[in-house]
């Protein structure tokens, strides 16, 4: 499998799920991290393969919504990451990702399997689509719709950045501003396994 073919598929999860987000946002039906994961995994098969944590799991466990596992054949070298989906909102036209789950309890949970597995942890933010996202100005190019805009509609970023900041607005300012899109954290692979 080529890098390319892994790549491709990244990139058939993401425009899956700004495509999900951006129709439910036109219909003001408003979206759910559950969801767009639902809707959007399958479209990296054969590519990405998706295994459920079931809600045990992912809430007395782990902390985490997916443990994806990447395989690169060509050096044999393999690493995992633990990553837990969230969303932007916005409210009284402030962006926020809140992390505080629990009282924190799931940020706690997530760091303490990541060390037991000894993998990353990290954050998948569903920052919507172009309709959500509307009133944003644009971080790239400075052309709001640019290929920058549409590509962090799925945002990664470390949860040991974002493990000291409570504040749902400064840590959208984080995510927003400090994110990878999912596209770009894949590129030099070529075998990806995945789980959720």
């Amino acid at each position: 499998m080529s890098r390319s073919e892994v790549l491709d598929a990244f990139t058939r999860i993401r425009v899956a799920a700004e495509t999900h987000m951006d129709e439910r946002d036109r219909e003001r039906l408003g979206w759910s991290e559950e969801t767009v994961t639902e809707v959007c995994n399958h479209q990296g098969l054969p590519q990405v393969q998706v295994i459920p944590f079931n809600r045990v799991q992912e809430g007395r466990a782990t902390g985490a919504d997916y443990l994806w596992w990447f395989l690169d054949h060509t050096s044999s070298a393999c690493f995992g990451m633990l990553v837990q989906a969230k969303r932007l909102t916005r409210d009284n036209g402030r962006w926020k990702v809140d992390i505080r789950h629990k009282e924190g309890r799931q940020l706690a949970d997530l760091l303490a399997t990541a060390r037991q597995l000894e993998v990353p942890a990290m954050y998948g933010v569903y920052t919507g689509g172009l309709v959500f996202r509307e009133q944003m100005p644009c971080f790239h190019d400075k052309e709001p719709g640019c290929q920058g805009c549409r590509r962090m509609a799925i945002s990664m970023i470390s949860a040991y950045q974002l493990g000291d900041v409570w504040s749902p607005t400064t840590t959208a300012d984080l995510v927003l501003t400090d994110y990878l899109p999912l596209d770009d954290k894949f590129q030099g692979l070529s075998v990806v396994v995945g789980g959720q």
